[in-house]
């Protein structure tokens, strides 16, 4: 709830900043004598666009996964506006979990909220993925929580079909 609460707030805020910078951009060039008026625009359209694309590093690795591992791809539900899509990369030799390797994101309705995968491990028959969701308003994390998911078999006798816990 805190996380659709959370992306809400952050919307309207943006929506309210988009607004209040169009009207202050509005304001500023009429105040400008017309022959200006040509220069300043594109001048503030360029600066704008500027500010607003940055290189955003990339949620995935970029490190190639070779013939000796394989793949599984599980989609949990956390909630009802978010899933959590987890790559779970083993070696076919040993079947271990590859930490490195192994990745995991949000996706859904995600607006000022990032995941942050800390750490993988198998214990017991289920596998546990330890990370943190942070909180973000412009740009600045303003706070931070750290969530486990527990993804363990349906049953002793199945080991590919998983069913989730989701802990916080």
């Amino acid at each position: 709830m805190l996380d659709l609460l959370w992306s809400i707030f952050d919307l309207a805020i943006i929506i309210l900043f988009v607004f209040f910078f169009l009207l202050v951009i509005r304001l500023g060039i009429s105040q400008l004598q017309k022959k200006w008026r040509f220069i300043a625009i594109p001048a503030i359209l360029i600066g704008t666009f500027s500010l607003i694309k940055q290189n955003k590093p990339d949620q995935g690795k970029d490190s190639p996964i070779g013939l000796e591992y394989s793949v599984d791809q599980i989609i949990v539900p956390v909630s009802s506006i978010n899933d959590l899509n987890i790559s779970i990369v083993r070696g076919k030799e040993d079947n271990e979990i590859n930490p490195y390797l192994s990745n995991s994101y949000l996706s859904g309705f995600v607006l000022g909220r990032v995941w942050k995968q800390e750490g993988i491990q198998e214990k017991e028959g289920r596998i546990e993925i330890l990370g943190s969701v942070n909180y973000y308003l412009f740009g600045i994390d303003l706070m931070s929580f750290p969530r486990t998911v527990i993804i363990k078999p349906k049953s002793d006798y199945e080991t590919p079909n998983f069913k989730h816990e989701f802990s916080s």
